[in-house]
């Protein structure tokens, strides 16, 4: 069954996706007026809700749910423009665990829908169950019918909501079925009306569909060589909504609320300019607007101008120390920007009054790994109970401090952990190879071999396992043919990998087959970047030693010293003591 989702145009003003679409909402909020439910149990002005009543009051004493929902369809039925009632009706639905009576259920809500037009909470939630079926003409001619049957200009700001999520839900629909003219038909009508017109929620549904239909409106001229096309008129009226928009703004008719569509559309066509100066205008109405400031910061953190999010949040924190969730948006963008000092800082700080939060704990300890400091890493990571992840970041942490013993610990607490848990998630192809790599750091080869073993057998085609292995085997001299035969498999999923060019070299110089090594690691350094990784340049090196191109060697050992590489993964020394044996 599939969630019905009913707007809730305030709710997460601050936060919002990359797909822009009507607000979730779960059908609780249906059932949480009391006043109305109140007003509406004691109502016996017709007969029709006394039947309604009596249906509702038989389905609470009901126990089966195919005759529970058959009293709800009753029930509304009989009074279709209670709220409440559908609410009820959604989480039966929800709570069925019978498919088939789910499905013949929610035909018969939307065939209430059909024999009551003008019930628009009704006629929403069905065009919902359409939309989740794919059933897009049904909900186009459901949304419109709905639309002719009420009167636009009543709609008061209590069922503005529902309105709004109504017409969304019939201009997806006409994207979904390339009908750029009967969308368009759609808000040419309905802008004519006050109550939309300056309604920026309306505005932004209005965007979204516009932006959508350039992608298949017709480019052809119109009936009249001088008429314009589809498309020009989609250009058109993108641009005349972007200007009233921003007239609104200027006009301090807008909340920084009611502009999370126009935000997000600006940030994805990749015009942030146009939301930040509607959000400045906002702002110089209201100089002290909380709100706003809020929105600013958000929308610099979502466009990528994290410097710029810092400055605002900090602000904002000074005037307002106790909101601890700022102190999360402060460290989220302090973090994407690379300040890790202010990251940790900002996390610390709403530890404070929560300090059992364990997921920014886990944060905090990624942020502490990132920023070097492992001991504080390792300690926070350890203190999170049963937490797999954080046991990760510890054993990270240990691996780094060179503690492989400590390292290999934590990661058999975590993989006991998830496996108890079930968290199958978790046990993924970085685990295993970061796993398998401790095990080697501790001289455990036949227990990295067997978690290699485990990568290529839950992902048998993944170049990347085949390597890791094969080149585990070279780096050992051991099994030296099979991990030729895995390598040349490798290889041809992804020939031009440098990474794995240079793992079939290594296994040709463990063979003693060094003219065919040298190819190997001469076409590895030409798929490489102009500096290559240190431990490519240093297999160059042993490599061309022992094809006597000394001065070849000595040029690609040099360089692996040169470049940085974490320490447990190039012993320096080794190469230092072959450039002295050379130079001797």
């Amino acid at each position: 069954m599939h969630n019905i989702l009913i707007l809730s145009i305030m709710s997460g003003l601050m936060f919002w996706g990359s797909h822009v679409t009507a607000v979730p909402f779960k059908p609780e909020a249906l059932l949480m007026d009391e006043a109305e439910l109140t007003d509406y149990s004691l109502s016996d002005i017709s007969a029709e809700k006394s039947r309604a009543l009596v249906a509702f009051a038989e389905f609470m004493m009901l126990k089966d749910p195919a005759q529970r929902l058959d009293k709800l369809i009753v029930a509304i039925d009989n009074d279709p423009y209670v709220p409440f009632l559908i609410g009820c009706y959604i989480k039966e639905l929800e709570m069925d665990k019978q498919k088939k009576l789910s499905v013949k259920y929610q035909a018969e809500l939307i065939q209430l829908a059909r024999r009551h037009p003008a019930a628009l909470v009704l006629n929403m939630t069905a065009a919902y169950l359409l939309e989740a079926d794919k059933q897009y003409a049904e909900v186009i001619e459901l949304a419109e019918c709905c639309i002719n049957n009420i009167s636009i200009a009543e709609i008061g700001d209590k069922n503005m909501p529902f309105l709004l999520n109504l017409v969304n839900l019939c201009a997806n629909a006409c994207v979904k079925l390339k009908d750029y003219r009967t969308g368009d038909h759609l808000f040419n009508r309905l802008e004519q009306y006050d109550a939309l017109k300056n309604n920026l929620h309306f505005i932004g549904y209005a965007l979204l569909f516009y932006t959508d239909a350039l992608q298949y409106a017709d480019t052809a001229k119109g009936f009249w060589w001088f008429s314009r096309s589809e498309q020009q008129c989609a250009k058109d009226k993108l641009a005349a909504l972007y200007t009233h928009a921003e007239e609104l703004c200027y006009q301090g008719e807008a909340e920084p609320g009611e502009l999370i569509l126009i935000l997000d559309l600006c940030r994805r066509k990749q015009n942030s300019k146009k939301g930040l100066d509607m959000l400045y205008s906002i702002l110089l109405n209201a100089p002290a607007d909380r709100k706003t400031r809020i929105f600013l910061a958000v929308y610099y953190h979502n466009t990528g101008k994290n410097a710029q999010s810092i400055r605002i949040w900090r602000q904002i924190i000074l005037k307002e120390p106790y909101q601890v969730k700022f102190y999360l948006e402060l460290a989220k963008a302090a973090e994407q920007s690379g300040k890790f000092d202010i990251a940790a800082a900002a996390y610390r700080n709403y530890l404070n009054t929560h300090s059992r939060d364990y997921r920014i704990i886990y944060q905090l300890a990624v942020i502490y790994l990132k920023s070097g400091k492992f001991e504080e890493a390792e300690k926070l990571g350890a203190s999170i109970p049963d937490s797999p992840p954080g046991l990760f970041v510890a054993a990270r942490a240990a691996q780094l401090r060179k503690d492989y013993l400590k390292a290999h610990e934590y990661m058999m607490k975590s993989l006991e952990i998830a496996e108890k848990r079930k968290i199958t998630a978790f046990i993924n192809d970085d685990f295993y190879r970061a796993l398998a790599y401790i095990c080697l750091k501790n001289g455990m080869v036949k227990e990295a071999v067997k978690y290699t073993r485990q990568l290529i057998k839950d992902n048998p085609e993944d170049p990347q396992n085949m390597n890791f292995l094969g080149y585990l085997w070279a780096e050992h001299d051991m099994n030296l043919k099979e991990a030729h035969e895995l390598l040349s498999k490798a290889l041809k999923l992804q020939p031009d990998n440098a990474a794995i060019t240079d793992s079939m070299a290594w296994v040709l110089y463990r063979q003693q087959r060094y003219e065919e090594a040298e190819k190997y690691i001469d076409k590895a350094l030409e798929l490489s970047p102009p500096i290559p990784e240190a431990v490519i340049a240093m297999h160059a090196g042993d490599i061309y030693a022992k094809t006597g191109k000394m001065e070849k060697a000595l040029k690609y050992w040099k360089m692996s010293l040169e470049i940085y590489c974490p320490e447990d993964e190039l012993d320096r020394a080794e190469v230092r003591r072959k450039i002295k044996q050379d130079c001797n």
